[in-house]
């Protein structure tokens, strides 16, 4: 028997803040639509711990709800593109970029690192693609919550064009799927200069 799809609750808990930066009445609002079983799990679990992937889709769904699809997208882009410019992140990101000489194709590369350090039991990210130019990264048996949620992929595909605007190219990302019956989606970042 498998084990149920976790994450880190940091990193939801950064999401939630993440709301309350961008609209404080909109993180009130967000707060009082989530079930008050995933709000306590969300906000008293500590940082380094598992929790189901199930609370991040809901709130995922319930800003999305809340902003609107085009406003949601917009925020979450905007969030990376001031966490990049915070003193704790900018200097690690240009430190980052100063070892893989502003490669995007080796930066997208350690994205399934990323993605396994996040995500527990749920499915894996892999490289499917990489030349100048383009990267495909795959989603590979992901939990059912996040496969059957347009409104996750969506917000990953955004988070990912959030690194276009950090490394000053202009560039799109394309979500395909996602395929509920292969828990599978991918996501293919095409850029130039």
């Amino acid at each position: 028997m498998s084990a149920s799809p976790r994450m880190l609750a940091g990193f939801v808990q950064s999401s939630l803040e993440a709301i309350d930066d961008i609209d404080p009445a909109l993180g009130r609002e967000v707060r009082a639509r989530l079930k008050p079983e995933t709000l306590d799990a969300i906000e008293s679990a500590p940082a380094i711990a598992l929790i189901s992937v199930d609370f991040d889709v809901e709130l995922t769904e319930c800003f999305f709800e809340v902003a609107g699809a085009d406003h949601a997208r917009e925020a979450l882009r905007e969030h990376l593109r001031q966490s990049f410019a915070k003193p704790l992140l900018k200097p690690v990101l240009a430190g980052a970029f100063a070892l893989l000489g502003r490669s995007l194709v080796r930066a997208f590369g350690w994205v399934p690192k990323i993605w396994g350090l996040i995500y527990h039991d749920a499915g894996e990210m892999v490289v499917a693609a990489a030349e100048p130019g383009r990267v495909r990264l795959e989603l590979r048996r992901i939990p059912l919550a996040i496969a059957s949620s347009p409104n996750y992929l969506a917000g990953s595909a955004e988070t990912f064009a959030g690194f276009f605007d950090f490394a000053g190219v202009d560039g799109h990302v394309e979500l395909i799927g996602p395929d509920i019956a292969s828990r599978s989606a991918a996501f293919v970042l095409t850029w130039s200069r």
